[in-house]
């Protein structure tokens, strides 16, 4: 239904929000895989005017979606009946069951239907009840060419990571630090996102000064936290030898895509999105069930079920990519 007409996407795409980063890539996604697709801007907090966009999202901004068009929100509950059209569908990318009532109960009120990056998520959102038809799209990568070596002898580890509980940023690091610990050969560095003090960032769960101030003054670790355009966002994988994605659940796994697409080897969770289509293509971290609170950013206090990434698996698989990197130095 969707890729034989044209429709239009409801959301904060002109924001240097993490999110919007994310929607933009997808919604560029969308564009290769032949989707003809539109933008309505949702203004409020998210929208900054000041964020530079560019082609192709210029030449697709739109005021409104015609009556009997087909939109698509990519919105939090309060903006579910702010999305226009003749028929009307929700993008659903959540990582844990079960999702949160206010999502659910939503989305089968207000939708026709909905929007998935996979069979992952399509079986999240069925078990916790979503009862409206559901279209699986996945992401679809630009294509790239393979990163080539540096000079520098330096093996740097890369991970992009908003700091939430569920991307285990403290669990990343001391698997590290306990296995190279003041080992100048090679670096873990990981790009985050700024707490609310620097601006128009919201607050996260892990207070990212603190990690600065835990791990920076080592000197093989390094977390930035500078807001990226979407070109330095992507540019930050080119020098990765490796990258890292050990969250406790994917609901895309976008860069995870995006560096396997360039050839660089990857770690990560066996359990999210990415298992649907990468399965042989990253090295596998064993995992744990586990029932948390407040997954979704501490907003609703019951439980949701997470995979628990297991401590010895991540640091043998750290452990074998380095003398895997070095065994091809002999």
């Amino acid at each position: 239904m969707l890729k034989k007409n044209p429709i239009t996407l409801f959301g904060s795409f002109q924001s240097f929000q993490p999110e919007a980063f994310f929607i933009r890539k997808y919604v560029e996604g969308l564009i290769r895989s032949g989707y003809r697709v539109n933008i309505r801007e949702k203004k409020g907090k998210d929208h900054d005017s000041d964020f530079p966009i560019k082609k192709p999202f210029t030449d697709i901004i739109v005021i409104k979606t015609p009556p009997d068009g087909i939109e698509i929100g990519f919105v939090e509950p309060k903006d579910f009946p702010k999305v226009k059209g003749g028929k009307k569908g929700i993008f659903f990318f959540v990582e844990a069951v079960p999702a949160p009532r206010t999502w659910i109960d939503g989305a089968n009120k207000h939708f026709d239907f909905c929007v998935v990056p996979s069979k992952f998520v399509k079986t999240i959102a069925e078990r916790s009840g979503i009862s409206i038809p559901i279209e699986i799209i996945p992401y679809t990568p630009a294509e790239h060419k393979e990163t080539k070596p540096r000079a520098d002898g330096i093996f740097r580890f890369k991970s992009i990571a908003t700091p939430d509980k569920r991307r285990n940023i403290p669990f990343m690091i001391h698997a590290f630090m306990e296995l190279f610990f003041e080992n100048e050969n090679l670096e873990l560095v990981i790009k985050t996102f700024p707490n609310s003090k620097h601006g128009k960032v919201r607050h996260w769960e892990e207070d990212v000064e603190e990690l600065k101030n835990n791990y920076g003054m080592y000197g093989n670790v390094k977390i930035v936290d500078e807001v990226y355009n979407d070109d330095q966002m992507i540019g930050f994988l080119d020098d990765a030898d490796c990258y890292i994605q050990v969250s406790s659940a994917e609901g895309m796994g976008l860069f995870i895509f995006e560096a396997v697409k360039r050839g660089i080897p990857v770690i990560a969770t066996d359990y999210g999105a990415h298992t649907d289509y990468l399965k042989g293509s990253y090295v596998p971290v064993e995992y744990e069930m586990d029932w948390v609170k407040g997954h979704y950013h501490g907003k609703e206090d019951f439980p949701a079920l997470v995979a628990k990434p297991g401590w010895e698996s991540y640091k043998k698989a750290l452990s074998e990519m380095y003398n895997n990197y070095l065994k091809t130095k002999k």
